[in-house]
């Protein structure tokens, strides 16, 4: 693992997003062609461009506050969602967290990824206690509900059940 780090620290500014720094993973020597090109694939786009995000917004904080971004200690990250719950809401500190510990692995620190504590996961569940985390949906469609429906449904042919125009 200290050779990762290594060529991690060849390559990269701290403030990089890992799995986005292609030379990081093109200088690994170690890893075959079929494992690099499987690597810049192991998140989607979407997932890899709010983790970016994500990470730059820590990069800065740490920056703006003069800790160390990478590799971050347990209670660097714990001030810093602390911080960020006072305005975000649970689903997106844990989304923080989650690419804070994305780029750690990815950088070579996934046994040392301070993400994994008792004390981030800790401050984590206040976060989510304090907030909640459920999603508000729609109610569900009861059975009475489709009961008051049916005269608005074409019935006569099961297979192809349309809603009459008069709804």
């Amino acid at each position: 693992m200290i050779q990762l780090r290594e060529v991690f620290y060849q390559t990269m500014d701290n403030k990089d997003f890992v799995l986005r720094k292609s030379n990081f993973i093109e200088n690994n020597e170690k890893l075959s062609e079929k494992s690099k090109k499987r690597m810049r694939k192991s998140k989607a786009e979407n997932t890899l461009r709010a983790y970016e995000a994500d990470w730059l917004d820590f990069y800065d904080w740490c920056t703006h506050l003069g800790f160390q971004a990478l590799p971050a200690e347990p209670e660097t990250i714990e001030n810093y969602i602390n911080d960020l719950a006072d305005n975000a809401k649970a689903n997106t500190v844990s989304r923080r967290i989650s690419a804070i510990s994305e780029n750690h692995k990815a950088g070579g620190y996934e046994d040392d990824n301070p993400c994994r504590g008792g004390l981030v996961r800790n401050a984590l569940d206040a976060i989510k206690r304090e907030k909640g985390t459920i999603q508000r949906g729609k109610s569900p469609l009861l059975f009475e509900d489709l009961q008051d429906l049916s005269p608005y449904f074409d019935t006569s042919d099961i297979a192809g059940i349309e809603i009459k125009r008069s709804c």
